[in-house]
């Protein structure tokens, strides 16, 4: 049940940086 909670907060720290990247690249394009 532990490892769950730590799967998610990895998860969600890579969504994050993903999302990062997009609106990285969004900005670039404009």
């Amino acid at each position: 049940e532990g490892e769950r909670s730590i799967d998610e907060t990895h998860i969600i720290h890579h969504v994050k940086f993903l999302l990062s990247e997009v609106v990285d690249f969004i900005i670039h394009e404009d």
